[in-house]
């Protein structure tokens, strides 16, 4: 489990993935991918490196907190996510109104996911523990993956199935848990949606499963791959497909292991 302090919590994340040896394959990894995951590698690495323990990501955009809120909170984060076992951890802080901030704290490692809200530094709310929130948080870094393929090449804990109308299927398993996204490719070879029925997502007083999308475009080379640099996220829900982020990377920095 995490440490307490925000900054332990993601210095415990990259001293993990800085020590971390990776092991032979639990179980047999296909050699034949489904052929839209294979031409999105190719279009995807080049001659990039697969190599990199871990990601640095600056982002700017907007979100609001439900699809039942109107208002937007233009924001500004840093993501570090782990690339040799799932685990992230995002920092953001949202502009309110009379020059107030909101700080925003989501992470997932080793099975478990945290979120915490900050205002003017004094603690607002926080949640975590549950396997709910955990496995929202997986199905997360899985869909943010196209920002760091390393993540979907197949593994011991990732596999890739086939699917319908140029789409493929990856099912992650970590920390007990095993969630899956499928992933949506056009002519190209690029990921343009990713997308599950079933999601978790806080209703009122509870979780409830609710089908979930994420749209990626205006791709660019960064450090010879081949990466979305706008997204948005959706719920969709009885009036309709609500979206609630908005963004575009305005850095990304991948890291080998011996520099973490």
């Amino acid at each position: 489990m995490f440490a307490f302090t925000a900054n332990a919590r993601r210095r415990q994340l990259l001293n993990a993935a800085a020590s971390h040896k990776k092991m032979p394959h639990s179980r047999p990894v296909d050699a034949a991918l489904p052929a839209v995951v294979e031409r999105y590698f190719d279009r995807c690495f080049g001659t990039a490196s697969r190599d990199y323990a871990a990601v640095r990501l600056q982002q700017r955009g907007r979100l609001r907190s439900d699809v039942n809120r109107k208002r937007w909170w233009a924001f500004s984060a840093q993501q570090h996510s782990t690339l040799v076992f799932p685990g992230f951890d995002w920092q953001a802080t949202l502009q309110l109104a009379l020059g107030f901030t909101l700080k925003i704290r989501d992470s997932y490692y080793d099975g478990a996911a945290y979120s915490k809200l900050n205002f003017i530094g004094l603690p607002l709310a926080h949640a975590g523990g549950s396997n709910e929130h955990a496995e929202a948080a997986l199905q997360r870094y899985l869909a943010e993956a196209v920002w760091y393929p390393q993540a979907l090449l197949p593994s011991d804990c990732l596999v890739w199935q086939e699917g319908e109308r140029g789409s493929a299927v990856a099912v992650l398993d970590d920390g007990g848990h095993t969630v899956s996204m499928r992933f949506h490719f056009d002519s190209e070879g690029e990921v343009t949606r990713v997308s599950t029925p079933e999601r978790f997502c806080w209703v009122n007083d509870g979780y409830e499963k609710r089908p979930w999308e994420g749209r990626f475009c205006h791709f660019q080379r960064r450090s010879g791959m081949w990466v979305p640099t706008s997204a948005s996220a959706a719920w969709h829900v009885t009036q309709g497909v609500e979206e609630v982020w908005r963004g575009e990377l305005t850095d990304v920095q991948y890291i080998l292991q011996a520099d973490l």
